[in-house]
């Protein structure tokens, strides 16, 4: 077992474990929550698209170009901003929100159309009066005019605002899938990470017990030990090999996933860097809810959904009141009978609402249901805040106590294994208590393992509760 003391000597450190990683071109990363996005970004023109990936895609970006480049986490989470998926969507949500506010812009300017219509019949037209007939119009007629129409009042009071509470909501929206893109991130690279130390893990153990085999097949052609001995410590190997490939699988499920998350061909097989782990947080219980609570990107596109729908309110009472409009236009006729073919004209036109069976009331009646359900939701997501928060403390809290007693159980078993080897040479000890020290070391090697992880996850968990930027985000 000389050779997972050497391999595992140095995870009682997190300066150690970095270190394995090293070796094996894992990556190490630090907390993936982004910077604000720019409060200029509406839409993903073929342009900024062009401008971002020119700027965030790493050398290895496409097939044939720097295979060996090693991806660091702000390469990762950098390319993701051109070429993630849920990214895009919220660029496009961005888009139409824009849309809505220049719709409801368009309501308070003037509307210039033109209209054209051509008319013919079979007979005159005209009239009879008193036994004599007039003719009126001409038989083929064509009409045009162009009209314009000036909003003087009753232009929905509401949209507009809305509109915009409605961009807000969308840019925070992108915020938050970008914050939630970069935690995935992380958290795929942390699978990596820790998928690979399994595999140092198993292959090491392997080693150590084909070299137990070896003393035992010496030791039964001395007729010191018996066959089965032999047969047992393969039988262990086996289960090494299994655990191993298992191992493997889940590293290539982990790098499947981040190339998803990414942007790239699910088959791409990315060289990951090493990093500096980030500082611990604070444990301020309070102060890291009010962090969270004025930071989240989801609770502000929530309130602005409900700003949103507030508006929406006053948008449906725009139909109790009366709408004016300043009508003037250009008229012209091919009509030989009228006296003057092209004329102008101008108009005011008032609309007075009197009854309408109820439909505006329900209307508005709807629009209150809708505030009030998204102020529920507004208050059930900060309770759902509260809660990541607390729960991630704990979770914290947890795992860096079982660090010390894992660390502690490690080295014990370390040592009964140690021991039982020399006592197995020396004719003292059965194979199958050397088997279960064996597996009770490496038990305690991947006990350890967990811990470590399980804290640096629940840290990643909490940072990304309160929406907290770490070291090696780009921006």
């Amino acid at each position: 077992m000389t050779i997972i003391r050497r391999t595992f000597a140095g995870i009682a450190g997190c300066s150690a474990v970095l270190a394995l990683l090293c070796a094996n071109a894992s990556c190490v990363s630090s907390r993936s929550l982004v910077a604000s996005p720019a409060q200029g970004e509406d839409a993903p023109t073929t342009a900024d698209a062009t401008l971002a990936g020119a700027s965030a895609a790493p050398p290895a970006a496409n097939a044939g170009e720097d295979a060996q480049h090693v991806w660091t986490t702000a390469d990762c989470i950098s390319y993701a901003w051109s070429h993630n998926r849920a990214i895009a969507r919220a660029r496009w949500r961005i888009l139409g929100a824009r849309a809505k506010i220049d719709e409801a812009d368009a309501d308070y300017l003037p509307t210039i159309r033109a209209d054209a219509a051509g008319s013919t019949r079979n007979n005159d037209s005209g009239i009879n009066f008193e036994g004599v007939a007039f003719v009126t119009g001409d038989r083929s007629v064509a009409t045009g005019d162009v009209l314009a129409s000036v909003p003087l009042f009753g232009v929905p009071l509401g949209r507009r605002a809305g509109a915009h509470h409605g961009m807000s909501g969308a840019r925070a929206d992108i915020e938050q899938v970008r914050a939630d893109v970069a935690y995935d991130i992380a958290q795929s690279m942390l699978d990596v990470r820790e998928a690979r130390l399994r595999v140092e893990l198993m292959t090491a153990s392997i080693t150590a017990l084909a070299a137990q085999a070896s003393i035992a097949d010496d030791r039964q052609r001395a007729g010191l030990a018996f066959t089965t001995d032999v047969l047992a410590d393969q039988v262990r190997i086996s289960e090494r090999e299994q655990d191993r490939l298992h191992a493997q699988n889940d590293v290539a499920i982990a790098l499947g996933r981040l190339d998803r998350l990414i942007g790239l061909p699910l088959e791409r097989s990315l060289l990951l860097a090493d990093e500096q782990e980030a500082p611990p947080p604070s444990t301020d219980e309070t102060a890291l809810t009010l962090q969270a609570l004025s930071h989240r990107q989801d609770l502000t596109a929530a309130r602005e959904r409900l700003l949103q729908a507030q508006e929406g309110i006053r948008d449906a009472q725009t139909q109790y009141l009366p709408q004016a409009n300043l009508v003037a236009g250009y008229y012209v006729s091919t009509d030989s009978l009228v006296l003057n073919r092209q004329w102008f004209g101008a108009s005011l036109n008032v609309s007075v609402p009197l009854l309408d069976s109820g439909v505006v009331a329900a209307q508005v009646d709807g629009c209150r249901a809708k505030v009030g359900e998204l102020s529920e939701a507004v208050n059930e997501l900060v309770d759902q805040i509260r809660e990541e928060v607390h729960d991630a403390l704990l979770d914290l809290h947890e795992a860096s106590a079982r660090i010390p007693v894992v660390a502690k159980s490690r080295d014990l078993a370390r040592q009964r294994l140690t021991q039982v080897q020399d006592q197995y040479r020396q004719g003292l000890s059965d194979m199958t208590t050397v088997l279960a020290a064996e597996n009770d070391a490496v038990t305690a090697e991947l006990q350890e393992l967990h811990a470590r992880f399980d804290a640096r996850r629940s840290y990643d968990q909490l940072a990304h509760a309160i929406h907290a930027p770490a070291p090696g985000t780009p921006p």
